[in-house]
């Protein structure tokens, strides 16, 4: 059989894949590559917004219940069981068999210790809202808490099973959360030996991990974890067998792993929403966008159906809602719907009467080509969207100075399985509001401070259908979550957009 230079290449290259992958299992070291969306600030997650921070924290730490990818049941963690004692009230029984890393025991103290710590205003944790709903953390017993929210919250366990990882309490009052970004001692399934910030992680399996976690116990012994902010750089280190994972790269980039032998791609709906944020409060210096046919007109211009289509594909799809549609209070039907018209654009444009539509649209990176889509649509009806790209700390700074009169942006909930999440984040009194409605702040108010599910159903149907039908925000697609990685390896994917690296195995 005579073979050209193209089949001996294939051939040489499958080797490789075979032998790098056979040497991986052999050391027992998973590589992972990440950072497309910036460098975790901390390795304490009550100070980072990352979503690679929580993969991380749910390595080094553990959370009082934990939150089934599958099925969102909640299930016992450090938490053996819970009860709700009254509207404000939940107590939990903690297991009485976990030590932390360092060896020391794990008790009520250390739950009492780390959420009154947190949910101290003056301690300034980066996601307020994570905490700012507890009043108070009382020790019933040595394996006994009550965590007491200060009106009725709904979503408190979710938050408790995703946002709330627990530390040792002596230690973290100790060492502050600089000296825990440096060397942190948690109870999970891996001890981290290598903390470089900005840089690379280095984990090594918790061989005393407590018995029967929902966790699991067959681990991976070793993770090295490097930040690289250059997609194109994350394809080429999984591609030279130096990464076994990467993920939240485009489409093109999976297409072009996807024909190399020895890797599989995947494309997973997630939780995530894009959208297009506007400044109808006119917060910044350039008012335009405070014009309710201006807003309008920008929903009719802009082709969300061709951008999934062309630009985002997989399992994404266009979505009228601000939310995802299986959270709960996200209430599709009430949902106001803007079907790509450029015709219906200008004439709401010539009703405006503005003569002249341009504006600085603000985008990170990652969204780049979606934001070149929308200035391209935009520019077809005579709107002018300036791009201005920046990485996301940046841009976030930018919109807390009332600089960006138009976002292009995602929000993932911090995967929790509520509404109060996302349209609750956004739009109620603080520096992410930029629609600044009375009425949306009675709605949410009311939403999140009761236990009765009609209520609150009712309440996030009217705030759905005023964030839409005033354009505030022009809701986009649900992201999909692009993974690449080697066939040596297996892990399952969840809706939550939560990569659970202790989850993943060698095939």
């Amino acid at each position: 059989m005579r073979m050209n230079w193209k089949n001996i290449l294939l051939l040489c290259l499958g080797s490789l894949t075979v032998l790098a992958a056979r040497a991986d299992k052999a050391d027992d070291t998973l590589k992972i590559v990440w950072g497309s969306n910036g460098p975790i600030e901390s390795v304490d997650l009550y100070f980072s917004t990352r979503r690679t921070a929580m993969e991380l924290s749910a390595l080094i730490w553990d959370t009082l219940v934990w939150r089934d990818p599958t099925t969102f049941e909640y299930k016992p963690l450090l938490a053996k069981a819970w009860r709700q004692v009254d509207p404000l009230t939940l107590e939990f029984d903690l297991r009485e068999d976990v030590k932390f890393h360092d060896g020391t025991p794990f008790t009520a103290k250390d739950v009492v210790q780390t959420l009154t710590t947190v949910a101290d205003p003056a301690f300034k944790v980066r996601v307020p809202r994570n905490v700012n709903w507890i009043a108070k953390v009382e020790e019933v017993s040595p394996y006994k808490v009550r965590i007491i929210s200060k009106a009725p919250f709904p979503p408190a366990l979710d938050y408790i099973a995703t946002a709330l990882p627990i530390y040792p309490g002596a230690y973290y009052a100790k060492v502050k959360p600089e000296g825990m970004h440096h060397a942190p001692i948690g109870t999970g399934p891996y001890k981290a030996t290598l903390v470089e910030t900005a840089k690379a992680y280095r984990l090594v399996r918790n061989d005393n991990y407590f018995r029967n976690s929902v966790k699991g116990s067959s681990f991976i012994k070793n993770i090295d974890i490097r930040e690289v902010p250059d997609a194109q750089t994350q394809v080429a280190e999984l591609l030279g067998h130096r990464a076994h994972l990467i993920w939240d790269i485009t489409a093109d980039q999976l297409d072009q792993i996807a024909r190399m032998r020895g890797f599989k791609v995947l494309q997973a709906e997630t939780m995530r929403i894009g959208y297009l944020g506007l400044d109808a409060a006119g917060r910044g210096s350039n008012k335009v966008l405070q014009n309710l046919d201006v807003r309008r007109a920008i929903a009719h211009a802009v082709n969300r159906e061709s951008i999934v289509k062309n630009l985002v594909r997989g399992s994404a799809r266009v979505v009228d809602t601000p939310c995802y549609e299986k959270q709960f209070g996200c209430v599709s039907e009430a949902a106001a719907h803007y079907a790509y018209s450029p015709e219906k654009a200008r004439e709401l444009l010539k009703k405006s009467g503005v003569e002249k539509v341009e504006f600085d649209l603000y985008v990170i990176p990652l969204l780049q080509s979606v934001a070149e889509a929308i200035a391209s649509d935009l520019g077809k009806v005579g709107i002018t969207a300036r791009l201005r790209t920046m990485e996301y700390p940046g841009l976030h700074d930018a919109q807390f100075k009332d600089q960006t009169p138009a976002v292009l942006l995602s929000w993932g909930s911090y995967s929790v399985n509520d509404v109060s999440a996302m349209i609750g984040l956004f739009f109620q009194p603080g520096q992410e509001d930029y629609a600044r409605d009375p009425d949306l702040h009675k709605w949410l108010k009311t939403a999140e401070t009761t236990v009765d599910p009609a209520i609150r159903k009712d309440a996030y149907r009217q705030s759905v259908a005023r964030i839409t039908q005033q354009v505030y925000w022009l809701p986009m697609y649900t992201f999909v979550k692009n993974y690449a990685f080697s066939d040596a390896i297996e892990f399952p994917v969840s809706p939550d957009e939560f990569t659970r690296l202790y989850m993943v195995h060698w095939r």
